[in-house]
């Protein structure tokens, strides 16, 4: 199917000061992107740029999300979150530790199709 090239240069009828097709908002307004709304909430970067690096844990956190539980981890780069089943039961792990006082070192690998904490 080929793009309408005049579906971008459509106004609202109603009010013809309105903005083009997927442009902000008008003059003045705040607009946010979907995507920054949706990440908000945990305000974290994808785990997987942190593949194959060495990262020191600080701390984790988890949210719940229509896609399942979502870990975020607070590290010595950022934060960083996952939906990874197998990373969440290694944060629980790693959450326990982090509450008698360490920090843990991990480096984040990609086996399969997975991630993992090694």
């Amino acid at each position: 199917m080929k793009p309408n090239k005049n579906v971008a240069a459509r106004r609202d009828v109603k009010n013809p000061a309105s903005p083009p097709a997927g442009k902000g908002g008008r003059e003045g307004e705040k607009v946010i992107d979907f995507s920054e709304l949706r990440r908000s909430e945990w305000d974290a970067e994808p785990l997987a740029e942190l593949r194959n690096e060495a990262i020191l844990i600080e701390g984790v956190e988890f949210y719940e999300a229509n896609r399942g539980t979502v870990t975020v981890l607070i590290t010595d780069k950022g934060r960083y979150y996952t939906f990874s089943e197998v990373i969440r039961r290694q944060a629980e792990r790693v959450q326990e530790a982090l509450q008698e006082g360490y920090k843990v070192r991990a480096t984040v690998r990609k086996v399969k199709n997975y991630y993992t904490l090694e």
